[in-house]
């Protein structure tokens, strides 16, 4: 089952392929060079990005939340906090350079006179920032924004290495670089469905409606698993974090939809007295239920590497659920409907930046 020639013929526009190639991907992305904005001091950050170009900014800042001295978080959004001033770094990334609400932001931070810096393969966010003279890293696209994950990600790291506000993560870069490459020779079409974690993964999920839990270093992973059955599989998907599932998410586990929700928990290899004892109490209500749960263990000996494998072998489930569906995993249509209507109803971005 889930063969390559299966896989094929289901993902016409190849799909996969680019998963087969991520180690190598994660190399070239490494060395990108990056464009730094000046600044005199860094108060706070902010990461602004949506979809697949905003889950670099989640996984940074799960991986950072542990040892950074600013405060970081993630915005999804046209408009930015009302606190970001002069001292506010703004790092606005859109894979296409064309996503309305990413080049809206920036626009906002540029206006704020905040440190600013973007990220795009090219596209209006580029032209935006030639225009106002903001540093500007030109990264790769890959066939669709969400498979280009590593080269926003890791230029985004360097810019923060950059502006020193980390500590160059040589040895976590270079970790998560050796754990795709061992996660690959486990999930890679290639591997038969017996000796196939991402291939077993999507055989559980098929036909119910996943419910996706972590620990809050972990959420990163859940949110773009999620994110990955909408586009990928085109199923709805939920996904929550510990300790908060413990004041309310697990109160619904209790009514006729049990037998259709599919629980999958994902672990780190190591973890605090706190979060294992959650993940127990939880896995005993499901038993409890007759619900066997999709424990997912996190590779790597790092906290980035945990996550960066997480998502690696949660995207390829992705792919490999959306060929049990029969669904071709890169077109989305709905997306694309939605896009067109608002362009079509709001101000083009031209005109936007035209008038900036």
């Amino acid at each position: 089952m889930l063969e390559e020639a299966e896989v094929a013929k289901v993902d016409k526009s190849g799909l996969y392929r680019i998963y087969e190639a991520w180690p190598e991907y994660a190399i070239q992305a490494s060395n990108i060079r990056v464009n730094l904005p000046s600044y005199d001091k860094i108060e706070n950050i902010i990461l602004a990005g949506m979809g697949g170009s905003a889950c670099p900014a989640d996984i940074i800042r799960n991986w950072l939340s542990p040892q950074i001295e600013v405060p970081l978080i993630v915005v999804r959004d046209s408009r930015l906090p009302s606190f970001v001033s002069k001292n506010t770094l703004v790092i606005a990334s859109s894979v296409s350079g064309d996503t309305r609400e990413t080049i809206l932001a920036a626009r906002q931070a540029s206006e704020k006179k905040a440190i600013l810096a973007t990220v795009s393969a090219g596209g209006k966010l580029a032209k935006f920032s030639e225009k106002h003279s903001i540093p500007h890293t030109t990264v790769r696209k890959l066939q669709v924004p969400r498979a280009s994950l590593l080269f926003v990600l890791f230029p985004m790291v360097s810019m923060l290495s950059g502006l020193d506000i980390i500590r160059p993560p040589r040895y976590e870069i270079d970790e998560a670089k050796k754990t795709l490459s061992k996660i690959w020779g486990t999930i890679s079409v290639n591997v038969p469905f017996e000796r196939n974690p991402a291939k077993a993964l999507a055989d559980r999920l098929r036909g119910g409606i996943p419910i996706i839990f972590s620990a809050d270093l972990l959420s990163a992973a859940a949110t773009r698993f999620k994110d990955c059955l909408n586009e990928n599989s085109k199923i709805h998907a939920f996904s929550d974090s510990l300790p908060e599932i413990a004041h309310n998410e697990i109160e619904a586990w209790n009514n006729d939809w049990d037998d259709v929700l599919k629980p999958v928990l994902l672990r780190q290899p190591v973890e605090n007295e706190n979060v294992k004892e959650r993940f127990k109490a939880f896995e005993e209500l499901f038993t409890a239920r007759e619900i066997i749960p999709s424990n997912i263990v996190a590779e790597g000996e790092t906290l980035l590497s945990n996550i960066l494998g997480m998502i690696y072998l949660l995207d390829y489930a992705s792919i490999y659920l959306a060929t049990l569906k029969k669904v071709d995993p890169t077109p989305t249509p709905n997306i694309d409907a939605l896009k067109a209507k608002l362009d079509a109803r709001l101000s083009s971005i031209d005109m936007i930046i035209e008038k900036s």
